[in-house]
């Protein structure tokens, strides 16, 4: 995905990255608005999974109906492959905000599928751990001179990299190649939300436009919830392996 966020535009399109906003309001504005949305994104997530694991029938659906895992994962990158490709649409209200909802629909569904397989207190702490670490980043991002809204082509070879460890992982079923697969997994999206972070607060050498707050809604929304899924995967295994 993040070869569509440095997309080159014809001169009649706006620039997504490499502008220079010169008034301080409309980049908090932005910044705000990015904010809300994702907050939205997140309590309605929290919900279903909440209201999934806490009703037995949708546990025994969804650890029944095992393709709702793959149609929430299919969902997600084909609903962003639209978003990113399609930046008009994107742009576009209200369609942009129908197609960041059914984005986040399928992104539940991954979520739910994924989380009625592990035990309560796993999840609290991959989510206890999710936020601290997501404030952390968050922290950096904001307040340290380094600059990593340039280095995108390099993320993006590298999510290429992991998912060929990824896929040797699940091909081998070695415990050893699935705890580094999630490592790496972590440190890749962990990078990922302080590129996105930073592309969000501006005053680097890219940023996004103030047309862009549902790409940048959707990429942070995403960073964080890859990283609650590794890290609800990597603390199981932890806890399997004592």
């Amino acid at each position: 995905m993040e070869a569509f966020r440095r997309t080159q535009y014809r001169e009649e399109d706006d620039l997504t990255e490499g502008t220079d906003w010169t008034d301080g309001r409309t980049r908090r504005h932005f910044i705000s608005k990015v904010l809300v949305i994702i907050g939205f994104q997140m309590a309605f997530t929290a919900g279903c999974t909440v209201g999934v694991l806490f009703w037995p029938l949708a546990i025994n659906m969804f650890q029944k109906e095992k393709y709702l895992m793959y149609i929430g994962a299919g969902g997600m990158f084909v609903g962003s492959s639209v978003i990113f490709c399609c930046r008009r649409l994107s742009r576009k209200v209200p369609i942009n905000y129908f197609l960041l909802f059914v984005y986040t629909i399928f992104t539940t569904m991954m979520v739910c599928s994924t989380t009625v397989y592990y035990q309560t207190n796993l999840i609290l702490y991959a989510f206890g751990t999710t936020v601290l670490l997501c404030i952390c980043l968050t922290i950096f991002a904001m307040c340290f001179p380094c600059d990593f809204t340039g280095y995108g082509p390099f993320l993006c070879v590298t999510g290429f990299a992991t998912f060929a460890v990824g896929i040797l992982a699940f091909v081998m079923k070695d415990p050893l190649v699935q705890m580094i697969y999630l490592g790496i997994s972590l440190i890749l999206f962990s990078l990922y939300l302080v590129y996105d972070i930073q592309l969000m607060v501006g005053r680097h050498k890219n940023q996004y436009c103030e047309e862009d707050y549902i790409i940048a809604a959707l990429s942070i929304y995403s960073d964080i919830i890859r990283m609650f899924i590794t890290l609800l995967q990597l603390i199981a295994r932890i806890r399997s392996n004592n």
